[in-house]
């Protein structure tokens, strides 16, 4: 693992490790459709069009995916100009399998909730 701080390898323990591979585990195994963005962000921060490019994503599904991934404490952003510029929180690489766990349900009950809103709003057609 490495200390962004200071861009040096840290010397970690392997109880740690255990605890970090289970949390990427965690993670790819309930929502893989968030990994790539959040690797994305892993790599430095960026704004929502640099990961439309890089992801070969729409603009909509990329926001959303931000929008959900705020909300569960993993990303935040600041402005940059017109656009805002999104990073992982610190403190979210770190985190424990179970934290994880909760935020990855957090998600999925947001995106749920965001389906249930679109259904209403959409009417159903009549055959």
């Amino acid at each position: 693992m490495m200390n962004f701080d200071s861009d040096q390898p840290t010397n970690e323990g392997a109880g740690e490790k255990t605890r970090n591979a289970e949390a990427g585990a965690v993670i790819l195994s309930i929502a893989p459709e968030w990994m790539d963005v959040l690797k994305e962000l892993a790599i430095q921060p960026r704004t929502v069009s640099e990961l439309q490019c890089r992801l070969n994503l729409a603009q909509s599904t990329v926001s959303n995916r931000l929008l959900d991934l705020r909300e569960a404490g993993l990303v935040t952003y600041s402005r940059m100009g017109h656009a805002n510029l999104y990073r992982l929180v610190p403190e979210a690489i770190t985190r424990t399998a179970e934290d994880i766990k909760a935020a990855a349900y957090q998600i999925e009950n947001l995106v749920a909730k965001r389906k249930a809103r679109r259904a209403r709003r959409i009417p159903q057609r009549i055959a």
